[in-house]
C-alpha cells in the first residue's frame, strides 16, 4: 500500500508543476499576443519667410487671397505605426485629417517618404489649393501595418505663427 501512497503522491506533485508551468505560458502567452493600437508622430516646423525687413522693398509674399503675408512655414509630420495592430482603410472613419484652424491656410501638402510593402499606400484624397481658404486636407492609406511610416511636408501660411491644431 505504501508504494501506491507513494505513487499517487508523484503524480500530483508533477500533475502540480504541469498546472503551475501551463499557468505562467498562458500569461505570457496573453502578453505576448496582446493587441496593442498605438500611433505615434512628431511634427517638425520651421519658418520659411517671415520677417520682411530682411529683404527689398519690392520683395512680396501673398497668400492664396493674394494678400501680404509677414510669414510661411513648412512642416513635416512624421506618423508610424508603433503598435502590434494593423489598421486598414476601412477600420477608420477618417484616416489621417490635417485641420490648420484659424490660424492659417495651407498651401501645399505632399507625401514626402513613405515606409511601406505597398505601392501607393498614402494618398492625398482631400486637398483643393485652390480653395479661398483651404484648412483641411485628408490623407487615406490601403492599411498601415506595425513598423510602416510616412512623412507628409505641409507649405502653410497666416497673420501669426502658431501651430497646427489637430
Amino acid at each position: 500500500m505504501a508504494n501506491w501512497a507513494r505513487i499517487a503522491f508523484w503524480v500530483s506533485v508533477v500533475g502540480g508543476i504541469i498546472g503551475i508551468l501551463g499557468t505562467v505560458f498562458g500569461i505570457w502567452a496573453f502578453y505576448q499576443n496582446k493587441e496593442v493600437k498605438v500611433l505615434t508622430f512628431q511634427r517638425y516646423t520651421r519658418t520659411v519667410y517671415s520677417d520682411p525687413e530682411y529683404f527689398s522693398a519690392s520683395f512680396h509674399v501673398k497668400n492664396i487671397n493674394k494678400e501680404d503675408t509677414s510669414w510661411f512655414s513648412e512642416t513635416t509630420i512624421v506618423i508610424w505605426n508603433s503598435g502590434t495592430v494593423t489598421y486598414r482603410d476601412a477600420d477608420v472613419r477618417v484616416p489621417i485629417k490635417i485641420d490648420m484652424g484659424k490660424v492659417g491656410y495651407l498651401l501645399a501638402i505632399k507625401i514626402a517618404e513613405t515606409k511601406s510593402s505597398v505601392p501607393d499606400n498614402f494618398t492625398v484624397v482631400d486637398f483643393n489649393p485652390t480653395e479661398p481658404t483651404p484648412q483641411t486636407a485628408v490623407i487615406a492609406f490601403k492599411l498601415f501595418d506595425p513598423g510602416m511610416a510616412v512623412k507628409i511636408a505641409l507649405l502653410h501660411q497666416g497673420d501669426a505663427r502658431h501651430d497646427i491644431e489637430r
